[in-house]
Formats: C-alpha cells, sequence, structure tokens
C-alpha cells in the first residue's frame, strides 16, 4: 500500500481515493426515494455510502468492490446487503435499481465555483450540507 495523497492510497494496483462520511450523508440526502428502494454502490470501497444508508435505515442495498481486501472487510458490518467481489463493469446485472450512489468525481475545491452552470457550487455546498432530508 502506498499513500497518495491525504485519503488516497494506491492498493493492489488500484488507486482508491474514499469519500468522507460527512459527504456520503449529504450525496445520500439528495436522493427523492424511499428507504425501501434498491440502491446501489458499484465500488463502495470503505463502505461510507453504505453506512450512511444503513444507518438512514435503507434496506435493500447492493454493492460491488473489485478489490478482494476491501470485499473481505466489511462482510460482518454489512450482513443485510446483497455484496460482490467484481467489476460492477463487467457484472451480468438484471437488477433495476431506484437509485445509484458512488464516489463524486474529484475536483480541486478551486474549481468549484466553476460548475454553477450546472448547479454546483460552494455555496450550494454549504447551503445545503446540514439539511435533514430523512
Amino acid at each position: 500500500m502506498i499513500i497518495l495523497a491525504k485519503g488516497a492510497i494506491y492498493n493492489n494496483g488500484f488507486r482508491q481515493v474514499f469519500t468522507r462520511q460527512d459527504v456520503a450523508k449529504y450525496m445520500i440526502s439528495l436522493f427523492h426515494i424511499g428507504i425501501d428502494s434498491c440502491v446501489l454502490d458499484p465500488c463502495y470501497g470503505s463502505g461510507n455510502f453504505i453506512k450512511q444508508l444503513l444507518s438512514l435505515g435503507f434496506n435493500n442495498i447492493d454493492g460491488y468492490e473489485i478489490d478482494k481486501t476491501l470485499y473481505i472487510k466489511p462482510q460482518n458490518e454489512f450482513k443485510a446487503c446483497n455484496l460482490y467481489n467484481q467489476d460492477f463493469l463487467s457484472a451480468n446485472i438484471s437488477q433495476k435499481y431506484d437509485g445509484i450512489i458512488m464516489n463524486p468525481p474529484y475536483i480541486r475545491h478551486e474549481k468549484i465555483d466553476e460548475l454553477k452552470e450546472y448547479g454546483i457550487s460552494k455555496a450550494v455546498w454549504r447551503k445545503n450540507k446540514n439539511k435533514k432530508r430523512y
């Protein structure tokens, strides 16, 4: 394992950046689906999205993780979830999902406001980050 930058590691040939708990919770708060909805995390990594989904009462969660080390780690914690150790992009999946959540694309914080035309800005983040939706 090689530490590349704060929060990023290079492990088993994969460059991995894990989403912080507060960011995961915020992103889930943007869902407009019920807690019985079927949710997919196609590359669950450290499991922060799954942890937050479970804490909010979601109970129909599928997760994929290509890194065997990361796949094995949360087995006891996520017993209620369907977890798969394979590449989501090459999996033969017939399941339809109501929500899909995964690591956001990473961008330098100085450039966030350049995405205003898409409704993304630091002001929107600050306004919504503490808003409870569930």
